[in-house]
């Protein structure tokens, strides 16, 4: 027997335990949650009518602009019955599925499994380890039953006043059921990581997030000045897309295209050095990995967990945690409350040699590369020049024996004392020019844990 059914999605709500306003509107994965059930049920095909019930004009607009039948509640204050006896009266004659706006992992599949077990008799039900769920179909001869509800009480009383008369179907996957009361609730499904940088050290810290299953989105300027450009996701910037190892980057150009981007499985790299996306995105947690020796404007109102790599950064005052960046034995300390070291102007010692190693600029003009990243290059050697008003301005050479390890993009304008070039002394590290380093992998793995810890302290333990 055909059986026919209007949906109908309560969206009424005062999200009371969600301290930053009304909850359906908040985005995961790039939409307002609310339009991911609204966008379920259109693709199941099975309704004679989609009828949305809210009291927030803009959740109205949503289901107009979707083809949605929409009801405004403005008797909202009297509780959830107010928003059933809507969806009821404004109803044909069919049977009933409600389903809660708050459910974004809602889709076709569950709904159509619960369409296909339903009698025409009893009330359908999904029942998830023990417990019931939504979304429930009521068959038409509960209408006066339902229409008669008052208050704050939702169909769970008729479900228990009718014991004899439900169906539950029982259901594997938790992924359907999740809903979001609490901003705890919002960022555990979200779990998504703005991360300001997409250099070599923030490529080995989204390297990390990535396995660990958070969702990142990194924030560039539109031409870095990376050196290590072959480990660099920022790479994309030029390319349009870069890979380091098993990540790929892809250069967007407003926020919107990030979603997209994230459900390819490739990390969006959006040019906003100055965040201004952030409100729109409302990750999780901010993690400064720009590596500026200087704080650039990251502060902790800017999310609800921020991590500062490297000087600059102050603990408890301007971010919550500072991860140590300088080599040696504190490398990946996790800093709760102060500043890392300060900046000690020398590079890193490799094999006995430090300021050898990086090259810097002694002029200005547009860089030109003579050799590529991976090359073995001689003391003295040309490794490329500064090209200003189409002269040359300036040869630059390499200072020793060694691995070109990194190099600026050919073409980028340099200054006096902007890194361009670093060589490795160390003959057998070719290999390693293209692949993470240790230093990066340290800070990474320091990030991941001052994020799972902070995540516990903060949404966890409350």
């Amino acid at each position: 027997m055909k059986f026919e059914f209007t949906a109908i999605i309560l969206a009424s709500g005062f999200s009371k335990r969600f301290k930053y306003g009304n909850k359906l509107i908040f985005k995961y994965e790039g939409k307002p949650i609310v339009e991911h059930v609204m966008d379920a049920i259109k693709k199941c095909k099975r309704f004679k009518d989609i009828i949305l019930v809210s009291s927030y004009d803009d959740i109205l607009d949503l289901a107009k602009i979707k083809g949605f039948i929409f009801i405004k509640n403005i008797y909202h204050n009297e509780g959830i019955a107010s928003s059933i006896r809507l969806g009821v009266e404004n109803s044909k004659d069919t049977n009933y599925m409600f389903f809660v706006g708050d459910q974004p992992g809602l889709d076709e599949n569950l709904i159509n499994k619960l369409l296909e077990n339903f009698n025409g008799e009893d009330i359908t039900v999904p029942v998830f380890n023990g417990e019931f769920k939504n979304p429930v179909i009521f068959p038409n001869k509960f209408k006066s039953k339902l229409l008669d509800l008052k208050g704050d009480i939702g169909g769970r009383v008729l479900i228990k006043e009718c014991t004899d008369k439900v169906k539950e179907v029982k259901i594997l996957e938790e992924r359907y059921f999740k809903d979001i009361d609490t901003v705890e609730d919002y960022y555990e499904m979200e779990r998504l990581i703005v991360i300001r940088g997409a250099g070599d050290i923030a490529t080995g810290v989204i390297q990390k997030l990535l396995r660990a299953g958070f969702k990142v989105i990194a924030m560039e300027t539109r031409f870095p000045s990376a050196i290590r450009r072959s480990v660099s996701l920022c790479q994309c910037m030029y390319d349009g897309e870069a890979t380091v190892e098993d990540i790929v980057s892809k250069r967007i150009d407003n926020i919107e295209e990030a979603w997209e981007v994230l459900q390819r499985g490739k990390v969006p790299v959006l040019n906003d050095e100055e965040c201004v996306s952030l409100n729109a995105i409302r990750p999780m947690a901010l993690i400064d990995a720009i590596l500026a020796k200087k704080n650039l404007g990251t502060n902790r109102n800017m999310a609800p967990i921020t991590i500062g790599l490297g000087p600059g950064f102050c603990a408890k005052e301007d971010v919550d945690v500072v991860i140590e960046t300088n080599r040696g034995h504190d490398l990946g300390k996790l800093i709760f409350d102060g500043p890392a070291k300060e900046n000690t102007g020398f590079p890193g010692e490799i094999c006995g040699v430090s300021l050898d190693r990086v090259i810097y600029a002694t002029s200005m003009g547009t860089f030109k590369p003579a050799r590529q990243i991976g090359d073995i290059v001689k003391k003295d050697e040309v490794i490329g020049e500064v090209i200003y008003n189409n002269k040359t301005a300036e040869i630059v050479r390499s200072k020793l024996d060694g691995v070109l390890r990194g190099i600026i993009q050919d073409g980028f304008l340099v200054k006096p004392e902007l890194k361009i070039a670093d060589v490795d002394p160390r003959m057998s590290e070719k290999k390693n020019c293209f692949s993470i380093s240790d230093k990066a992998r340290c800070i990474g793995g320091a990030v991941l844990e001052a994020l799972i810890y902070l995540e516990r302290r903060k949404f966890v333990e409350k």
